[in-house]
């Protein structure tokens, strides 16, 4: 998929070899809504589950906002200083 519609999509850009992406739909990105989302009950149509969404994320603090950025600053950086290679400790830290 990368091959077939990322990269030619990316060319349309003024990117370099230096450009950094991040995957959508991570588990460490998605996972605390879906927890949110699903806590109670789960979401008994379609409906329910967009609104449900709506509300957990209309309830993401500034804090967490904030949290999350200096989180991802750091994952960066590490990324960085390891060339841009695997980082398991960080991604699957708890």
């Amino acid at each position: 998929m990368l091959d077939t519609f990322f990269f030619p999509a990316l060319e349309e850009y003024d990117t370099d070899e230096n450009t950094l992406f991040q995957q959508d739909s991570a588990s460490r990105d998605t996972g605390y809504l879906k927890a949110k989302v699903f806590e109670n009950n789960p979401p008994r149509n379609i409906v329910d589950l967009k609104e449900r969404i709506r509300l957990e994320i209309n309830n993401i603090t500034l804090e967490t906002l904030h949290n999350v950025m200096g989180s991802f600053a750091v994952r960066l950086s590490q990324c960085v200083a390891n060339q841009g290679r695997y980082l398991p400790d960080t991604i699957f830290k708890k």
